[in-house]
């Protein structure tokens, strides 16, 4: 999911969830949420409250906004790129 969208570290490369949270590109925001969000959802069977996602849908969020530029919340509303990486951060407690 996440290497993927971001090749170009090498031929036949793609970048790591490492090096996707440690750029300091505006580019990169979507990546960087994403792999926090990834993490988060992940964990939900250690926290409490438990992270409002699941990694299946973090992924498909991800991935309608880099192949689409937005997001389909559901039958009649879509959120683009920039309202996408608020609603993670926010989930994600980031400034």
């Amino acid at each position: 999911m996440i290497a993927s969208a971001y090749p170009g570290y090498a031929s036949g490369q793609s970048a790591t969830m490492l090096q996707v949270l440690n750029s300091s590109t505006d580019d990169m925001e979507l990546g960087r949420q994403a792999v926090v969000s990834l993490l988060n959802a992940h964990q939900n069977q250690f926290k409490a409250p438990p992270y409002p996602l699941s990694p299946a849908e973090v992924i498909d969020i991800f991935n309608q906004v880099w192949r689409n530029g937005q997001y389909k919340v559901n039958s009649t509303a879509t959120w683009n790129r920039g309202q996408v990486i608020a609603y993670l951060k926010g989930l994600n407690g980031a400034p």
